[in-house]
């Protein structure tokens, strides 16, 4: 299907992502507020009534198309038909929503310093920010509504370029002073971080099931193996439909180091590398995508399958891209002035102008295939 867009409209942004139903904006670099997706779909609802159920699973259950149930429903073909048409058409005129940032959507004006990275986890906003990293607590009405935020604290002095999370634990990359990492497996629920030093060089990480990769460069890495056990009852708040559901702790942090000059035979021609739960996606210089899956063999060596798919895109530009994220099926590639998603091993543009953020939800349960990009004229939410 073509990719379907909501524009929201306010030029006071800087940044958003979605969290716990909640669509979280950051006007100017201090004000936090949050605004449930329902709300803002009642409203669009109410100016296209005609287009109830794509609107809805485009925005509140974008899973739902994968599931079971939503292949039988979309097996009828009369059924399968209208909805196509009604996505079809929506894709064309995507719908606009004027947002007025009123002050009973502020949850927070917390940001006083540059800010690089914001990970939503465990029911807190982690900030990673030019004074270090920031926790700051989501209150939330029975985990409903989100209605107020804490005081920022901060968990770590060195300044944080980059989060990510995964069961209980925040990967922490500060350039060129290494990467950290600290844990909710605490009495409190505050994050602790760890002081030893677990790479000297960390721009960005991401999570492959329990084990960390890390990024010193665009298309250098190191994967990291944890060691992992299983506990009954986590002692940290989740959300069910954006963090992992898995009881596993890590224990222990790194305790094995493949680099990626020891699996990757693709690094020179190559101008970013990055992965999913299960592959690796190289953008190559050629205007071409590689996929390659990951394997664990039986004795526990781990390598690069010998198969890859190329995919040829002649669209692409032939600039070295910005930023790539990952997503279900896919990767968003950002550049200086457009951004395209390559998902289902299909091409899109979405934008063709500089954008601020841009940003994916490959953990998330319901908004695996969203798409979150900020930029001068407002927010853009891209569901496929």
């Amino acid at each position: 299907m073509r990719p379907f867009r909501l524009s929201i409209r306010s030029s006071e942004l800087t940044d958003a992502f979605l969290y716990a139903g909640h669509i979280f904006l950051i006007a100017g670099a201090e004000e936090l507020f949050a605004v449930p997706l329902t709300q803002i779909l009642g409203q669009v609802i109410d100016r296209y009534p005609s287009y109830k159920i794509p609107l809805t699973l485009a925005l509140i259950r974008n899973d739902w198309l994968e599931n079971p149930q939503g292949s039988l429903f979309l097996s009828e073909k009369s059924v399968c038909d209208t909805f196509n048409e009604h996505w079809n058409t929506l894709s064309k005129k995507p719908p606009e929503h004027a947002l007025d940032l009123k002050s009973d959507m502020r949850v927070g004006k917390s940001f006083k310093t540059t800010i690089y990275d914001i990970k939503p986890y465990a029911y807190n906003l982690f900030v990673g920010t030019g004074g270090g990293l920031l926790q700051i607590n989501l209150n939330a009405e029975q985990y409903v509504r989100v209605s107020s935020i804490s005081a920022p604290r901060k968990v770590f002095d060195t300044r944080t370029v980059n989060l990510s999370a995964y069961s209980g634990e925040v990967a922490i990359s500060t350039g060129k002073n290494g990467l950290f990492h600290g844990t909710l497996w605490t009495e409190n629920g505050e994050l602790k971080v760890f002081d030893s030093l677990i790479e000297p060089v960390s721009f960005r990480t991401s999570w492959m099931n329990t084990n960390v990769v890390n990024y010193q460069s665009k298309k250098e890495f190191s994967y990291l193996i944890n060691r992992t056990k299983k506990e009954i009852k986590r002692k940290y708040g989740y959300s069910n439909i954006d963090d992992d559901k898995r009881k596993f702790r890590i224990v222990e942090f790194a305790t094995r180091k493949i680099t990626s000059q020891d699996i990757v035979d693709e690094e020179t021609d190559t101008h970013y590398i990055l992965n999913s739960s299960s592959k690796y996606f190289y953008i190559k210089r050629d205007k071409s995508i590689v996929v390659s899956s990951f394997i664990k063999s039986p004795t526990g060596d781990y390598h690069l399958s010998r198969i890859k798919t190329k995919f040829d895109l002649p669209r692409l530009p032939e600039s070295e891209p910005l930023e790539a994220r990952i997503m279900r099926n896919g990767v968003v590639i950002e550049y200086f002035d457009s951004v395209y998603v390559f998902i289902d091993n299909e091409l899109h543009q979405l934008m063709d102008k500089p954008v601020y953020s841009v940003r994916t939800f490959a953990g998330s349960l319901r908004h695996k295939r969203t798409i979150c990009i900020t930029h001068d004229e407002g927010v853009e939410l891209f569901c496929l």
